[in-house]
């Protein structure tokens, strides 16, 4: 059983305070401990026999507010304290071995609000900032480092609009920016989505949307040697639901 403690205090009706602390822990999985390869001595990938358990620790501070009937937000500051990581270290032959020679940290805010700007007009938006800090210890030689344990943004935020029309219709059109991705390096990128929705019958709905309208594509994730693009696409949805 891991330890985890939480707290809400509300402040008014309308304002929430929380904290929370909690320990996890991975256990080392057969992969972590006897992966080998080739399948048979002199090996270049030796397991990792020592690998002990990665540990986190992680404190959360949260606020939620509901300022109006209309108007509503929260936000949430945490830091994970990582301990044990996974590096891969390469002895004096050559041999690479499967250890725990990194740690560090990972904090961030994560938040939101939403306003019903009018009876048909709803308006949402979120935004996360991150801050990683990881680094080797142990005198590890592990050659990707910090960098091999994930390849984020430093921000991303996003901004939805949904507008309903008379009673059968919906339009909503979001737009989302994500910051650029260190290694493998990717470049900041902005996409605009919309969808026009019709509620036919209580049971039939009929949808179009188009995916990265102003863009003919970009790039989110790259794993060397391989890129992937995400390109605009179009999108035409039937949905029946039987009564």
């Amino acid at each position: 059983m891991l330890p985890s403690a939480k707290l809400a205090w509300n402040v008014t009706p309308r304002d929430l305070i929380w904290g929370g602390v909690s320990r996890a822990v991975r256990s080392p999985a057969r992969l972590d401990r006897e992966i080998v390869f080739p399948t048979e001595a002199p090996y270049v990938l030796a397991g990792g026999p020592d690998f002990r358990s990665e540990v986190a620790n992680v404190v959360e501070l949260g606020y939620r507010g509901q300022w109006t009937t209309a108007t509503s937000w929260d936000a949430t500051a945490f830091l994970h304290d990582y301990r044990r990581l996974r590096s891969l270290e390469t002895d004096a032959f050559g041999v690479a071995r499967i250890e725990n020679r990194i740690r560090g940290q990972v904090r961030g805010i994560e938040a939101s609000a939403q306003w019903q700007a009018a009876r048909d007009w709803r308006l949402r938006g979120g935004l996360l900032l991150l801050s990683k800090r990881l680094r080797a210890v142990d005198g590890s030689n592990d050659a990707a480092g910090p960098a091999g344990l994930g390849n984020d943004p430093k921000y991303q935020w996003t901004l939805r609009s949904s507008h309903r029309i008379g009673s059968a219709g919906e339009i909503e059109a979001a737009v989302r920016r994500v910051g650029a991705l260190p290694q493998p390096r990717v470049p900041a990128y902005t996409a605009v989505d919309f969808r026009a929705a019709w509620h036919v019958t209580p049971t039939l709905d009929l949808s179009v949307a188009v995916r990265n309208a102003f863009d003919p594509g970009h790039v989110e994730f790259r794993s060397d040697p391989y890129t992937t693009e995400i390109p605009r696409a179009f999108m035409l949805a039937l949905r029946w639901q039987m009564p």
